[in-house]
């Protein structure tokens, strides 16, 4: 199988070999301050386009959905510049591996990291950093580490002679989510951390119009999130949708417009990735049962590989099928090529690994086209196999149940 992700060479741009007008670039000035805040400004900029989108479409069904990718992007936004921000004091190698190891997702604490360099921007307007410091805090308690948008729980695992693991719901409770407050909120952090990163000394008033809770509820009808509603709490079914329809948007956009594209890329790229993952995760949850599916997801963590193994053979089971077949080995290629490219779940999140390398240690260009395409081939296969599963079962407990209605006669 020829691979979809592979770099394109200026040679196969020369002979024509690829449409131009669907080539992105990605190019980084090995500044780790200037690439950061690079990142953020892409995270934030198609934060705003999705939650355009969403508010935008008639059906309000989406604004229970898509309010997830949209609350990450958002939020990462806000950390890669705070790194930015870090980055641009902190420059001895060690000490910015030690930054990144201590602070890793923690708003709060990378906050409190830069604040000593910030004293002289902080002094032109206390109340803005102050409003500023609680918003984070408040997002912080909410969304330590970076995932309660990512996935709708956490999973506890007990350290005992048998260890045990539970699920903790984000939303435990139904929530009526002001969007408008939300976005513009995380607009005005993001605006008050820029003048940080700039040294502009600019006041930003706009925050004197918003309190500091982090996902405060009420506002429009047609401009509300709904989230935690326990009729409709799927495991994994509503992120699935939103990170997927999200991504679609963004590169819907990228393909009317080239300015877009690059722009565009890695931000709907992760989507499309967390969109893979959780479907995986879904398929497992239906074939075993929830401690056994916890303790896979737990080890397997956002492993596609991984995670694919723990439900292959029960796949291949229901499907008739064998390693050999053709459909199994082309989509298996595809999921490993993902895989591949970004094994540890951060290549299109940040510039660097953990270990202050690049991801890209030169320009490289893509095909955005081929990323589309791999992205939701993959996401089409899993939701066949996810069907199959889900038939299965359904198909197995009616069988059960008429068992037990035919003993109960006798």
């Amino acid at each position: 199988m020829d691979k979809l992700l592979k770099e394109i060479s200026n040679t196969m741009l020369r002979n024509g070999k690829i449409d131009k007008g669907k080539v992105i670039t990605i190019t980084q000035s090995y500044n780790l301050s200037e690439d950061f805040y690079n990142y953020a400004n892409m995270f934030k900029k198609t934060g705003r386009k999705v939650a355009e989108g969403m508010v935008a479409d008639d059906r309000i069904e989406k604004l229970d959905t898509i309010f997830f990718p949209v609350v990450f992007l958002y939020r990462h936004s806000i950390e890669l510049i705070l790194k930015a921000i870090g980055f641009k004091y902190i420059v001895n190698r060690e000490s910015r591996k030690s930054f990144l190891k201590e602070t890793f997702h923690n708003l709060s604490m990378i906050l409190a990291e830069i604040e000593p360099y910030l004293t002289k921007f902080i002094s032109v307007d206390i109340k803005g950093y102050q409003w500023l410091k609680q918003l984070l805090d408040n997002m912080t308690n909410m969304d330590r580490e970076s995932d309660s948008f990512r996935y709708p729980f956490k999973i506890i695992r007990n350290k005992n002679d048998k260890p045990a693991y539970k699920m903790k719901w984000v939303f435990e409770k139904q929530t009526h989510i002001d969007l408008i407050k939300l976005i513009n909120k995380m607009e005005t952090a993001f605006e008050i951390l820029d003048t940080y990163y700039l040294e502009n000394y600019t006041k930003i008033d706009e925050y004197r119009n918003y309190n500091t809770d982090f996902l405060e509820e009420g506002g429009d009808y047609y401009a509300q999130s709904v989230v935690g509603f326990a009729y409709n709490r799927s495991k994994m079914y509503l992120y699935i949708i939103g990170y997927r329809k999200a991504a679609e948007l963004l590169m819907d956009e990228a393909f009317k417009s080239s300015k877009n594209m690059n722009l565009n890329f890695l931000p709907a790229c992760y989507l499309y990735k967390n969109a893979l993952e959780l479907s995986l995760k879904e398929i497992v949850f239906d074939i075993y049962n929830q401690e056994t599916a916890l303790e896979h997801i737990y080890h397997k963590k956002h492993s596609i590989l991984g995670l694919w193994q723990c439900i292959e053979d029960r796949a291949l089971k229901l499907a008739n099928g064998s390693k050999k077949d053709s459909m199994y080995t082309y989509n298996y290629g595809l999921l490993n090529e993902i895989h591949i490219f970004d094994g540890k779940s951060d290549k299109f999140r940040y510039p660097i690994d953990k270990y202050l390398e690049y991801h890209f240690k030169k320009q490289k260009k893509y095909n955005i086209e081929s990323f589309n395409m791999l992205f939701n081939q993959t996401l089409t296969f899993l939701n066949g196999i996810s069907g199959m599963v889900v038939h299965y079962n359904e198909m197995q407990a009616e069988y059960e149940m008429e068992m037990r209605s035919w003993a109960d006669d006798y």
